[in-house]
């Protein structure tokens, strides 16, 4: 779920790939989504869009402890394939 005021720390996995200097087809072969650690999907279950807490990411990308995500109810890794 994404919370009033974060709206602009959505990422999409074409936000994701732009932000590693890839194309999105690229990225999503190389799935660096579904690696161990890599923060989950803030999407609700089921959803055709894949939606990522930026601050998640950028914490994971940079080797940080990864935040948790408001209103995180424990989900862990993306839901499956695009």
């Amino acid at each position: 779920m994404i919370r009033a005021g974060r709206q602009h720390l959505v990422r999409t996995l074409a936000d994701l790939a732009a932000q590693q200097g890839v194309g999105i087809d690229h990225y999503t072969r190389l799935k660096p989504y579904a690696a161990e650690g890599f923060p989950a999907p803030i999407s609700s279950e089921g959803s055709r869009t894949w939606l990522y807490d930026g601050e998640q990411v950028d914490a994971y990308l940079l080797g940080k402890p990864v935040p948790p995500a408001p209103g995180d109810r424990g989900r862990r890794g993306p839901p499956g394939p695009p």
